[in-house]
């Protein structure tokens, strides 16, 4: 897994490109501390779990 993390940039994330990214380019999103943002690479993405049953 590879994370990388955008200091005071959470202000600039909508929920619309968090659920675009996780969902089309299977990166997870996380606002830490209400301001930064961590993205990180998924071993297995979210959505192809979601479609299995």
């Amino acid at each position: 897994m590879a994370d990388i993390t955008y200091k005071n940039s959470a202000k600039d994330l909508t929920v619309e490109s968090a659920e675009y990214f996780n969902e089309k380019l299977h990166i997870a999103v996380a606002v830490n501390d209400g301001k930064h943002l961590t993205l990180s690479t998924e071993k297995e993405p979210t959505a192809a779990k979601l479609n299995r049953f």
